[in-house]
C-alpha cells in the first residue's frame, strides 16, 4: 500500500503542470514557463487594461470558452517561438487529450469596439467557431497562421476577411516597421493605406509619362493634318482657279506645322522626365 501512494506522488509530481483561468486576466503575467494555459470559462481583459502574451505560450481552450478584450491585447510570437491558441483537444500540444480536436471546440476571440488596439503577430489559432471577431477596426495582424476554425477565419467590423487556411496572414501592417513592441502598438506600425501611398518619384513618373503619351499622340495627329494642309497649299499655289484660297491654306498649313512641333517638343519632355524619374 505504501508502494503504491509513493508511486502515485511521484505520478502527480510529473505530470505537466497547468495555469487554469477563467473570468479576468488582467494581472496575469503569460510567459511561456507557465505552459499550458487552460481556459475553463470565458477570460476577459477589461476595458482600460493591457495584456501581453509571450513567445511560446500555449493556450488550451475548453468548450464554449473564448477570449473577449475591451482593453489592449498583444500578442507577440516570433517565427521559432509561435503563440498557439488552439482547443483543449489538440493532441499536438495536449498529450492527455482523450478526443481528437476539431473545428467549433471553443469559441475564438472577440474584439469589443471600446477595444484600445489589438496587435498579434506570429501565432496560430485554430480549432475554434469564429477564428477573430473584431468589432472595432485597429487591428493588425502580422504572420498569424488560421487553421480548421468552424464558421470563418477572421472578421472585422462584421465583415469576412478572406484567410485561407495555414497561409500566413498579415492585416494593416508595414513589414519593415515592425521591430520592436511597445504597450502602444500604434506608435510601431503603420496601417497599409500610407504604405500604398506612392513616393514623389512614382508621382513624377506617371504624370511624366501621361504627358509624354498625350503630347506624342497629338503631335502624330497634328502632323497628319500639317501634311494635309501642305497639300491644298500647294495646290492652290499652282492652280489659278483656287488663288482666291491661297491664303487661308497658307494659314491653316502654318497653324497646323506650329502645332505639330510643339506637341512634338511636349511629348518628348514628358518621355525624358519619365526616363529620369527612374534615377530618383
Amino acid at each position: 500500500m505504501r508502494n503504491i501512494a509513493l508511486l502515485t506522488v511521484l505520478l502527480l509530481s510529473s505530470a505537466s503542470p497547468q495555469t487554469l483561468l477563467r473570468g479576468d486576466i488582467s494581472d496575469i503575467q503569460f510567459t511561456a514557463e507557465k505552459n499550458p494555459y487552460v481556459i475553463e470559462e470565458d477570460i476577459i481583459i477589461p476595458e482600460g487594461k493591457t495584456i501581453e502574451i509571450k513567445a511560446g505560450c500555449v493556450l488550451l481552450f475548453k468548450p464554449f470558452t473564448g477570449i473577449t478584450a475591451e482593453g489592449a491585447l498583444i500578442i507577440d510570437g516570433t517565427p521559432k517561438q509561435m503563440v498557439i491558441l488552439t482547443s483543449f483537444n489538440d493532441s499536438v500540444y495536449n498529450k492527455s487529450s482523450g478526443q481528437a480536436a476539431a473545428p467549433f471546440d471553443w469559441n475564438g476571440l472577440l474584439i469589443s469596439e471600446k477595444c484600445d488596439s489589438v496587435y498579434f503577430r506570429n501565432f496560430t489559432l485554430s480549432y475554434s467557431v469564429f477564428g477573430i471577431n473584431s468589432k472595432s477596426p485597429d487591428v493588425r495582424i502580422k504572420n498569424g497562421i488560421f487553421y480548421q476554425n468552424g464558421q470563418y477565419h477572421f472578421t472585422i467590423a462584421d465583415k469576412i476577411l478572406p484567410v485561407l487556411d495555414s497561409v500566413p496572414f498579415t492585416h494593416n501592417i508595414i513589414e519593415a516597421k515592425i521591430d520592436s513592441l511597445g504597450t502602444n502598438p500604434a506608435n510601431v506600425n503603420t496601417p497599409l493605406q500610407e504604405q500604398n501611398k506612392p513616393s514623389s518619384a512614382v508621382k513624377i513618373r506617371f504624370l511624366s509619362l501621361g504627358l509624354g503619351i498625350t503630347g506624342l499622340a497629338a503631335c502624330a495627329i497634328a502632323a497628319y493634318q500639317t501634311r494635309t494642309a501642305h497639300q491644298h497649299w500647294v495646290e492652290t499655289s499652282v492652280e489659278p482657279e483656287k488663288w482666291d484660297q491661297y491664303d487661308s491654306a497658307e494659314k491653316r498649313y502654318t497653324r497646323n506645322l506650329t502645332l505639330t512641333v510643339v506637341s512634338g517638343a511636349v511629348g518628348l519632355i514628358g518621355m525624358a522626365g519619365f526616363g529620369i524619374s527612374f534615377t530618383f
